[in-house]
């Protein structure tokens, strides 16, 4: 029987591992936008998880609109 409830609830929730607060950390701390490339392509597992994205966008605009 079809419902709306999905089928993966860890697929939507973001889980704080060591390796997203130390690369939360690290975009905090990226003082350039370089530095924020480098975060991303050290990152590839957390290339999908949301608040990773949202934290490098949000510091990504505030790097070029601060530079």
């Amino acid at each position: 029987i079809p419902t709306d409830e999905q089928k993966d609830p860890d697929s939507t929730t973001t889980k704080k591992t060591p390796f997203l607060e130390m690369a939360m950390a690290d975009i905090k701390a990226a003082n350039t936008v370089y530095a924020l490339m480098d975060v991303w392509s050290r990152s590839p597992a957390l290339q999908s998880d949301k608040d990773f994205v949202s934290a490098m966008t949000a510091k990504k605009t505030f790097l070029k609109n601060n530079a």
